[in-house]
């Protein structure tokens, strides 16, 4: 009787167990993918005030850079596709909305680009201490961008690996949790050119 009852034990509690196991991996896998997506969102709002900080300090630099240029000249192409917002970007972006901000980044990028390139070719500008320092302050903002985006690259890329693997898809499967794209940003540094930014007034 004795033995029955402890065969009947083993039994019944080796499903008990699993059962225990399985919802377990079940709420610490659903919770852990609902973080790695909020954690990209909030990579994504790093992101966007990093890149408007950094709009923010395109147009002190530009303006460093005219009143060192003296009265005579004016620096004007580029400047508002510099200091431009980007789109907000949703949680989940779509095509659409991954196109326009790439496609918005990447003439900032370009407009900074030709800003840059022509005011190296004006030794009295480059040599300014208020634009050196605007400068300064552009490029260490620069780094962070590039820092703040290749977090998300990472954070994705860790998101869509958990998504895709067993047995964490099947928990993805029943919450409707998908794999994110990576937004591909063109380096606008590939397409530099010196073009004409100062105007006669």
């Amino acid at each position: 009787m004795k033995k029955a009852l402890i065969i009947l034990g083993i039994i019944l509690g080796i499903p008990t167990m699993l059962v225990i196991f399985g919802l377990s991996y079940y709420r610490t896998t659903y919770n852990g993918l609902v973080t790695q997506q909020q954690g990209i969102t909030s990579q994504r709002a790093n992101l966007d005030s990093c890149y408007e900080q950094r709009a923010e300090l395109y147009g002190n630099m530009v303006g460093a850079a005219r009143k060192a240029a003296g009265s005579e000249k004016d620096i004007t192409i580029g400047y508002a596709q510099g200091r431009s917002g980007l789109p907000k970007l949703s949680a989940n972006p779509t095509d659409e909305e991954r196109s326009a901000y790439a496609a918005a980044l990447k003439a900032s990028q370009e407009a900074i680009s030709k800003f840059q390139a022509t005011v190296e070719a004006v030794p009295h500008i480059k040599s300014n201490r208020n634009y050196l320092e605007a400068q300064r302050k552009f490029s260490d903002m620069s780094q962070k961008c590039e820092i703040a985006r290749r977090r998300i690259i990472q954070a994705i890329y860790a998101f869509n690996s958990h998504v895709v693997t067993f047995p964490a898809n099947l928990v993805a499967g029943v919450h409707n949790i998908k794999e994110q794209k990576q937004l591909e940003i063109e380096n606008a540094e590939n397409n530099r050119r010196t073009p004409n930014l100062f105007e006669k007034k």
